[in-house]
C-alpha cells in the first residue's frame, strides 16, 4: 500500500527493489484509500486532506483521493504509475514466474526423493 503518511517519493524505488528481492509471484500494488465511514477517512477529513467529500467513484485502491503528507498528489499518482510499470511488465512477471517454477520443481524433486527413500 502506497501513500502512507510516512512515505516519501523514495517508497516507489524501495517497493520495486523489495518486490524484486522477495521473488513474490503475485504482487498487488494499491494506494491508501480513505473509505467513507472509516477512521482513516475521519482523520483525513478533520485535517482537511480529502480532495472532495463525495468521491465513492474514486475509492478504487488505485486513485488518489486525499492529499498525502510527504509528497504531492501528482507525485503519488506518477510514482504509482511508474512502479506499476516496473512491477507488472512482461519481463518482471516472467522472471518471478520462472523463480516460482524453479521452486515448484525443487519441491517436487524433494518429494520424489523422500518417496524413493521410503520405498528403498
Amino acid at each position: 500500500m502506497l501513500g502512507l503518511d510516512s512515505h516519501t517519493t523514495d517508497i516507489f524505488a524501495e517497493t520495486r527493489d523489495f518486490v524484486r528481492a522477495s521473488n513474490l509471484l503475485e504482487v498487488q500494488l494499491t494506494v491508501q484509500t480513505p473509505f467513507p465511514g472509516t477512521p482513516l477517512y475521519e482523520r483525513l477529513q478533520k485535517s482537511d486532506r480529502l480532495l472532495t467529500n463525495r468521491y465513492w467513484d474514486r475509492c478504487t485502491l488505485f486513485d488518489v483521493n486525499y492529499m498525502p503528507l510527504n509528497m504531492s498528489v501528482e507525485e503519488l499518482e506518477s510514482g504509482f504509475r511508474w512502479l506499476a510499470g516496473e512491477v507488472y511488465n512482461d519481463q518482471e512477471f516472467t522472471r518471478r514466474k520462472r523463480h516460482y517454477m524453479d521452486l515448484t520443481r525443487q519441491r517436487t524433486q524433494r518429494l520424489r526423493d523422500v518417496e524413493f527413500l521410503k520405498c528403498g
